[in-house]
This record gives C-alpha cells, sequence and structure tokens, in this order.
C-alpha cells in the first residue's frame, strides 16, 4: 500500500488535492525519505514527477550514500515504478481512511494523557481536533438538480415497476426505486399473497425483469416459495405436487429475479446488509413491525416509528423500491374498507414515513364457512399518483394471485 500511494503521490494534482490528509506517521524508512522528496519537489517545481526524476532527486540529496544504500532505495522505486495506479478517486478515499485511523490514535494517546493526569495534553487535544474536524464531516449527497427534464424523468411513471392488477394499475400505476410502501391487512385476509401475486404473477415485477428479494419472518419462506411457484404457473399446490417438474421449468423463466431468506430475529442494520448483497429492484419484508432496531425508547410506537424512519432511509440509500407487511388493528376485522386509523401501534409513525399505504379489507366470513374471494384494496396514502379509495378486485387463493 505504502509504495502504490506513493506513485500515486508523483502526480502534482493529486498530491495537492491529498496532502493536508497525509501524516508523515503514515509512511516508515525509505518510503518516507521518498514520500519527503516528493512533498519538497511538488512545493518547488509544482510538476509531475517520474520514477527516474525521484531517484536523481534521491541521489542529490544523498550524495555520501552508500552502495547498499543506493540498492536499496533503487530496489524501492522500482517496487514504486511497478505499481499499477489506482482510480484518483479510490486512492483518495484510501488515503483518507489512513489519515483518519492515524488522526484517531492520537487522539486516544492524547486521551490517555489526560486520562493519567498529564494536563499539556489538553492544549494538544484541543489543536488537534480543531485541526482534524474537516476530515470527518460526512459527505453530503449532490444538490437536487434543476434540470427540467430530470425531474420530471424522477416522478413519471415510466420509472416505476407496474402493478399486475389492471383496476388498481389504473389508479396506482406503481412503485419505484427510492419509494417505500406499507400492506396492512388483519390476519388471513391475504397479505402474504398479495406480495405474492405483484412480485411473482404474471406481470408482476419478476416477469418485467426486476430482481425481487423477499424476506419473511412471519411464516417460513419455503411456503412462500410455493406460493410464488403457483402464482407465476397459475397452478394449485395439488397440481404441482402431482406435476413439480412441469411447475419447475415454468418457473424457470424468472427464477433468476427471485431471491427468498427467513429472517426471524434479524435488526434493520442485517437487513440492509443482505440488501446491499443481493442488489435487489424490489424488497419486501414480511412483517416490517418484527424487525428489531437498536436503541432505547420509552414508548413502543417511539420504537416503530424510528424503525419506518430506517425502513424509508434504506430504500433511499440501496436505491430499492419497498414494500413492508404490517397488521390492522381489531377495528378493521371483518370490514371492506380500511383506513390508515387502523394500522396496528404507531399510526401516525407509520402513516408519516410511507410513501404508499395499501390497506386490504375483506367482508366477515360466512358462518357456513363458505370462502368469498372478494378483496377491497384501500390507498390510505399515496405521493405517487394522488388517488386516495377503494378498488374491488379478487383473490385467487389457491393460486395466490389477485385479479380484477
Amino acid at each position: 500500500m505504502d509504495t502504490q500511494l506513493l506513485k500515486q503521490l508523483l502526480d502534482v494534482s493529486f498530491y495537492e488535492a491529498n496532502k493536508s490528509k497525509i501524516h508523515r506517521d503514515l509512511f516508515d524508512g525509505d518510503i518516507l525519505d521518498l514520500y519527503e522528496i516528493v512533498a519538497e519537489a511538488h512545493d518547488k517545481y509544482g510538476a509531475d514527477l517520474t520514477t527516474k526524476e525521484l531517484f536523481a532527486l534521491w541521489q542529490d540529496a544523498n550524495p555520501v550514500a552508500t552502495k547498499p544504500n543506493v540498492e536499496l532505495i533503487k530496489d524501492t522505486i522500482g517496487k514504486i515504478d511497478g505499481e499499477e495506479l489506482l482510480n484518483p478517486e479510490l486512492a483518495s478515499d484510501l488515503l483518507t481512511g489512513l489519515w483518519q485511523r492515524e488522526t484517531g490514535r492520537k487522539i486516544a494517546k492524547l486521551g490517555s494523557d489526560l486520562a493519567q493526569g498529564r494536563e499539556d495534553a489538553f492544549p494538544k487535544l484541543e489543536k488537534l481536533l480543531d485541526k482534524s474536524k474537516e476530515g470527518f464531516v460526512p459527505a453530503f449527497e449532490p444538490e437536487t438538480t434543476k434540470d427540467i427534464h430530470e425531474l420530471l424523468k424522477s416522478t413519471s411513471d415510466e420509472n416505476r415497476f407496474k402493478f399486475n392488477i389492471p383496476c388498481f394499475s389504473k389508479r396506482v400505476y406503481g412503485i419505484g426505486r427510492q419509494e417505500f410502501g406499507i400492506i396492512f391487512a388483519r390476519p388471513e385476509t391475504g397479505k402474504t399473497a398479495f406480495a405474492v401475486s405483484i412480485c411473482f404473477g404474471p406481470g408482476g415485477f419478476a416477469d418485467q425483469g426486476r430482481k425481487v428479494l423477499y424476506l419473511g419472518n412471519e411464516e417460513a419462506t419455503a411456503r412462500t416459495m410455493l406460493r410464488a411457484y403457483q402464482a407465476w404457473t397459475g397452478m394449485t399446490l395439488d397440481e404441482v405436487r402431482a406435476s413439480p417438474d412441469l411447475a419447475r421449468e415454468r418457473f424457470e423463466l424468472i427464477e433468476d429475479k427471485v431471491t427468498m431468506m427467513n429472517c426471524q430475529g434479524w435488526d434493520i442494520t442485517e437487513v440492509e446488509d443482505y440488501i446491499k448483497k443481493v442488489k435487489p429492484d424490489v424488497v419486501v419484508i414480511d412483517q416490517g413491525d418484527k424487525i428489531s432496531i437498536s436503541g432505547n425508547y420509552d414508548a413502543p410506537h417511539l420504537k416503530l416509528r424510528e424503525l419506518y424512519t430506517e425502513f424509508r432511509e434504506v430504500a433511499k440509500r440501496q436505491d430499492v423500491a419497498l414494500f413492508v407487511m404490517s397488521q390492522a388493528s381489531a377495528e378493521g376485522e371483518g370490514k371492506s374498507i380500511l383506513t390508515a386509523s387502523m394500522l396496528e401501534n404507531s399510526k401516525t409513525g407509520k402513516f408519516a414515513e410511507a410513501d404508499l399505504i395499501i390497506g386490504i379489507g375483506k367482508y366477515a366470513d360466512a358462518a357456513d364457512g363458505t370462502y368469498d374471494p372478494m378483496r377491497f384494496l384501500n390507498v390510505c396514502k399515496n405521493k405517487l399518483s394522488g388517488w386516495h379509495g377503494t378498488e374491488p378486485c379478487k383473490l385467487e387463493a389457491k393460486i395466490s394471485r389477485y385479479e380484477d
């Protein structure tokens, strides 16, 4: 690393841009001697250096060097000459990391001196902190563009992944990158089936060529994967069991777009780390409320609000469309129309963070147990298209598909 960075520093423009990050302590021995020659030459001549010029400058600074020393320097400069140049931005980041670690070591040393009663360490620490603070200021994202075409593009449906339920997509076309949605319903209404249908059914996100990551902490994702097979193939579970090879052959068409993982006991950091690993376009977390988050909170709803704030930030940082599944409160039992006030726990906190909230309602179960396929998609919040209301549709439960 020392020889690679020193080769980068032969470029005067790279040196000028990064010299404030360079500690002498980053180098030692012959490399330190060569660095000091490079720094002096850049300050004096303001031009790039070659390794031949570096050797000549070293000889000029060390006229009585012994032959073994000369051979050692020749060997070191030969190693520098043979190094591959790094991307300047990458090299700068590496140098920043080295600088920050060395600065941290110095701060820790002065802190130790203070703890041992060495009062002269305090002004040194104060001076070091003041001198170094700019190097620890986090990088900011680029400012918002003023380009009207880029602004229109960022809010266009062309940049969103379309919902595959025609009656619903006319109202809410789809969801895009860096957008966060919540899907909620009472148990046994069809939340998972809805997510599976829009992700893995015909015309769904996977069929649109989008990579989908499904994280499950409620039912085992092996069962959810079977539902994905059913939604894509249109085969019931009995039909899949009777013809598994046929189901497999059909599913291969979207297989590379489907990743599922059990995430019981995960925290939000593990969720984000796995998203980084998989690099999906769409993420579904079933269920969101069961993901843990570190910190101390005075009440459960405050913890959930912070968690949902983090979900939104993960969608932005990882450039994904993110859905989380949540429960509806008992107030939504047997109702076709759900409102955001029926979100279980942290109603305001969850509502504040989402771009899109969909509540799935259904009629109360019949006394004789007759299955009613009618479902009602209630858009409770919609920053995507602005439409709010209810669209009826049908859940074909045997194949986990929502249809008009």
